[in-house]
């Protein structure tokens, strides 16, 4: 039921689909009841957009008037807040092929799974995916931060030990050279000597 109201307090329109994710085989149970009992509608789809049927509260006064269902919404209206919009989100991403781009990160990643745990009710797959998605992606670019901070000392080891290996080898080459011009000049000196 809850799936079916807004933050705002008024009904939603969803598809059976969104309506049952994540939900147990009980739910179904539930559903049926609901909708023979005609506290729930369904509507078919009006356009071609439109994905099947849509079910909505039979009346906006039950999210009112009905005792049960406002204590309910009442106890859950921050819970509601955070699926609204982070079911927007999750929508969004998956309709444009669940870019990782898309994907929440920062304080706003950090603050939705931090939701998710405190969650009450049964959270939408396609919410716990995107959000396990953006887990995935943001453990990666620590995992690569990581690697890069190690990897640069020893990077930067390696490129200094390399030049410290050509500056002696270069300085042996030029002793070396400057021992043989020595040996050829002491080698004209002793020609002209002799000369």
């Amino acid at each position: 039921l809850l799936r079916l109201v807004t933050p705002e307090n008024t009904r939603k329109s969803v598809s059976e689909t969104e309506l049952l994710d994540g939900l147990s085989e009980d739910a179904r149970t539930v559903y049926d009841r609901l909708t023979k009992s005609r506290l729930v509608s369904i509507k078919k789809g009006s356009s071609a957009n439109d994905r099947g049927s849509r079910l909505e509260l039979a009346h906006e006064s039950l999210v009112v008037n009905w005792e049960t269902l406002a204590d309910w919404i009442a106890e859950s209206k921050d819970e509601l807040v955070f699926l609204a919009e982070v079911g927007q989100a999750a929508e969004l991403w998956d309709r444009r092929g669940r870019q990782p781009d898309e994907l929440w990160v920062g304080d706003g990643l950090r603050d939705a799974l931090r939701a998710l745990e405190r969650a009450t009710t049964e959270v939408p797959k396609r919410i716990v995916e995107f959000l396990e998605s953006g887990r995935a992606q943001r453990d990666i670019r620590v995992r690569r931060r990581r690697f890069w901070s190690a990897a640069i000392p020893i990077i930067m080891s390696i490129v200094a030990l390399v030049f410290a290996i050509e500056k002696h080898e270069a300085d042996v080459a030029r002793e070396q050279s400057d021992q043989q011009r020595r040996l050829a000049v002491q080698e004209r000196f002793q020609a002209e000597d002799q000369r």
